[in-house]
């Protein structure tokens, strides 16, 4: 299996306009983690990306058209242009990321709860009232990089609290997510911003006029948006983690400091109306939008650094991905158990078990059972699980029992167990031994 990849343009579009059957759609719907081996063997390039990218911008594209030929039909057409037009590339970059993991353990349906939970926490918290909460001397700084550090508390409360084992294709699709949402609802708080209820003669109604201005203010953030910046430094967070839950430890490795900084520092850019150190020629004007508005060097620039750390990282992930898949040792330990039967239903047979995985044992038959079917053995018996390379046997309250080395092992605890151990499941006609 080849190792060394050299990820393109050309990669990401192979499988975009290839005609797809409508299972295929839906398994990616409907995905659930299977065993390593199998994900990278059927790995499915991502093709679903580029279709929600062509009703986005047709949706902005009749929407922008109801205002350039001041169509009415369309109730508030700016702010569904605002929408639309801003939502094109995180959105797009979210799906991509997600349909890139091929052993993902989050549905479609939880990237979308992230997305929302990351938004309600922009508007809650990612307000001009926070710089009431925190003022003096660092409330200019906390005004252009709390983007970041809220997405990145949003990131480790959810890891804390599903206690999600995580690799690297995992922490990209989540943090394009929590980017994507962020970004969407700091856009449509701007286009409420930029609308302001005005006293008409007809009665109270909204002003648009300064919506327009808002969107091409806006063009740069289509590019060098939230998700952009937030999707590479969760990445390196999944490729730290390697499949365990997250620890504080993860933190202290040196790609995830220095993109979380990169992150940073493209967010204070992006934010800052004045130029750092004095570089005037970050705020050079390259495209003129509006009369006040344009492209300017600055954008540019973190368009570039936050498509550069991207790749980088893709690359970095699907080469872990592949390690995984392959059974290969993934870092310094190594992250792949065996066991072989002695006798029962898998005598002579291996049984693998890679970092992270929890396989149930018993007689039911289902995803992720390895079913046995002897005497003693009960409907769901035991459960194997590899942590840091070390197997973890616990009995799941089994009428006859799990018994190792002879001894009969207490029920619902966990227990290690080592390289020439017999283990026995439910009576001696079903024995495997630790290799």
């Amino acid at each position: 299996m080849q190792h060394e990849l050299k990820i393109s343009f050309r990669d990401a579009m192979a499988s975009a306009f290839r005609r797809h059957a409508r299972g295929e759609a839906f398994r990616a719907l409907t995905r659930q983690p299977e065993n390593p081996q199998k994900a990278v063997r059927r790995w499915q390039m991502p093709w679903m990306y580029l279709r929600l990218f062509g009703i986005l911008l047709l949706m902005a594209a009749v929407c922008l058209a109801c205002i350039w030929l001041d169509i009415g039909a369309l109730p508030a057409p700016y702010i569904y242009a605002f929408f639309w037009c801003g939502s094109l590339f995180p959105l797009t970059l979210a799906m991509f990321l997600w349909e890139l993991d091929p052993f993902v353990n989050i549905s479609i349906f939880e990237m979308m709860g992230l997305a929302l939970l990351s938004g309600v926490v922009c508007v809650l918290f990612g307000t001009p009232v926070d710089n009431s909460i925190i003022s003096g001397y660092f409330a200019p700084v906390w005004g252009y990089v709390k983007d970041s550090v809220l997405m990145l508390g949003v990131l480790i409360l959810v890891l804390v609290c599903t206690r999600k084992r995580m690799y690297g294709l995992g922490g990209l699709a989540l943090g394009a997510a929590i980017g994507a949402g962020y970004a969407l609802f700091t856009m449509l708080m701007a286009s409420i911003v930029d609308t302001p209820i005005v006293e008409t003669p007809t009665g109270l109604a909204r002003d648009f006029s300064g919506l327009t201005n808002a969107i091409s203010a806006s063009v740069p953030m289509l590019f060098g948006n939230h998700a952009l910046w937030f999707a590479p430094v969760a990445g390196a967070l999944g490729l730290r983690m390697s499949g365990e839950r997250i620890n504080i430890r993860h933190f202290a490795d040196v790609r995830v400091i220095l993109l979380i900084l990169l992150g940073f520092a493209e967010n204070y850019l992006m934010n800052s109306a004045k130029s750092p150190f004095g570089w005037t020629f970050l705020n050079a004007d390259l495209i003129a939008l509006t009369r006040t508005d344009a492209i300017e060097v600055k954008h540019v620039i973190v368009l570039a650094i936050g498509m550069a750390a991207l790749i980088r990282t893709i690359r970095l992930c699907v080469k872990q991905a592949l390690t995984v898949g392959s059974g290969a040792v993934v870092g310094r330990k190594a992250r792949i158990g065996r066991l072989i039967g002695i006798s029962g239903t898998y005598a002579n047979r291996v049984v693998t078990l890679f970092d992270g995985q929890e396989l149930r044992v018993g007689r039911e038959k289902g995803k992720h059972m390895l079913t046995l079917h002897g005497e003693g053995v009960s409907r769901v018996h035991c459960l194997l699980t590899l942590r840091e390379g070390s197997i973890i046997v616990r009995d799941l309250g089994s009428s006859n029992g799990t018994w190792l080395n002879g001894k009969r092992l207490t029920s619902k605890q966990d227990t290690p167990i080592s390289k020439g151990d017999v283990l026995a499941i439910g009576s001696p006609k079903e024995r495997f031994e630790v290799q």
